[in-house]
């Protein structure tokens, strides 16, 4: 068991990196070039954080343990900033209780609420300052911040969601925008994401936020087509039903599977 257990502890995420005090790390990672900073964060988003080998091919002026330490102080900030933020949310709460109103005026949020953002936005917003100066697009920001939800966010427990399993959903979101396999969800999991999306596309075409109308529409006109080969035809093994065509046509039937309307032949690609 002793073992077992230092093999788990070996294998935890970067929260438990050995490094000095944060202030010294902080500032010893000041002092790193401009271009090795950006190397290591491209290294770290081609490789992940556990590909020390490739990290280090990456910067190989540092160490290991240097490398480690500048992941580490990176984590920190972005744990930080959550933490900071849901303290300061909880404190506005309490406020709001304890500031006097005067008569006839209503109940109800502070003004400084609809400043708040969600944490993927707070999530977007820490990527967006460490990101290289020439920057990434949006969807890349937008993959990593699934992946780090997924990782190192509290997730209620599937038994307490009906089923739902919230740290699995965002994997897949991170697989599914990074062009990856992702996991096969349960049918909960899978029937909350595919109204999740049903009811996204519902909100932009009644906000009519152009750009996303645009991609929708187009991908509303693309019809499916079927090219026929002469010869034999071949029957269907209707009796397996675990083959991967089986398997995609029952899928289809699911209500609500493909909200967009995207035809077939593209889903199978």
């Amino acid at each position: 068991m002793e073992n077992g257990s230092e093999r788990r502890i070996r294998k935890r995420r970067i929260a438990t990196y050995d490094s000095d005090s944060p202030q010294a790390s902080q500032s010893t990672f000041h002092d790193w070039p401009h271009d090795e900073k950006v190397r290591l964060l491209e290294a770290l988003k081609k490789y992940g954080h556990y590909d020390l080998v490739n990290l280090h091919k990456a910067v190989p002026s540092k160490s290991k343990e240097q490398i480690k330490m500048a992941v580490n102080m990176w984590w920190r900030a972005a744990r930080s900033a959550m933490l900071a933020s849901a303290c300061n949310k909880e404190d506005k709460n309490m406020l709001k209780h304890e500031v006097k109103r005067g008569r006839g005026r209503p109940q109800g949020p502070s003004k400084h609420d609809e400043s708040e953002r969600a944490p993927i936005d707070q999530w977007l917003a820490k990527f967006e300052q460490a990101q290289p100066r020439q920057g990434y697009p949006q969807t890349k920001l937008l993959q990593k911040v699934f992946l780090y939800i997924s990782k190192y966010e509290n997730h209620p427990s599937p038994q307490d969601c009906n089923g739902v399993d919230y740290k699995v959903m965002y994997e897949y979101l991170y697989c599914m925008l990074s062009g990856y396999p992702g996991k096969s969800l349960n049918p909960e999991t899978a029937k909350y994401v595919i109204k999740s999306l049903s009811d996204l596309a519902v909100e932009i075409r009644e906000r009519g936020i152009q750009g996303e109308l645009f991609f929708l529409d187009c991908v509303q006109r693309i019809s499916g087509s079927v090219r026929q080969y002469g010869g034999k035809k071949q029957m269907e093994p209707n009796s397996d039903i675990t083959t991967p065509d089986a398997i995609f046509k029952n899928l289809i039937k699911t209500e609500g599977f493909n909200p967009l309307n995207v035809p077939t032949y593209l889903l199978k690609k």
